[in-house]
């Protein structure tokens, strides 16, 4: 090996090496300020949820949760035939008023979408229950693409 070939060689491992801790360190903090953008995503995700919660014993009809659905779930439920739409409606409304004391136990954010992990109590049996809310931005705004609830199993 040539004294070229070496100092070729320690030029490049240090060339690399240099490279590697400056993209350790923007990767770093490309990071740190994808982690702000989700906490920042996920608590007013969870301000908008809460905010659905109060304003659904108020709904007298779909219509009246349209502020807070998805296109798409809005969409969803124009589909209804309209003579069982008052039907899946009291159901909606029903099965969501029936669970009290909601909490949310885990939050997992991307930028746009946040999904809240909830467990609550039904108050018709006592039962402790399960749940999840599916929250999206859309046109700038939060709306609730979907929310489930199934009794929680350990």
């Amino acid at each position: 090996m040539s004294v070229h070939d070496l100092r070729f060689r320690v030029l490049n491992s240090i060339g690399r090496l240099a490279a590697a801790i400056l993209l350790g360190s923007v990767s770093v903090q490309a990071q740190a300020a994808a982690a702000a953008v989700p906490s920042a995503a996920a608590d007013s995700a969870q301000r908008f949820y809460f905010e659905y919660r109060r304003a659904l014993p108020a709904a007298k009809t779909m219509a009246d949760l349209e502020p807070w659905m998805t296109r798409a779930g809005y969409v969803d439920a124009t589909r209804i035939p309209p003579a069982q739409r008052p039907a899946v409606f009291r159901a909606l409304r029903g099965m969501n008023l029936a669970i009290q004391q909601v909490v949310v136990i885990e939050r997992v954010a991307a930028r746009d979408t946040v999904v809240l992990r909830l467990r609550g109590l039904d108050r018709r049996d006592g039962e402790a229950m399960s749940g999840g809310a599916l929250v999206i931005r859309e046109g700038g705004a939060w709306k609730l693409r979907r929310e489930d609830w199934r009794p929680y199993r350990q």
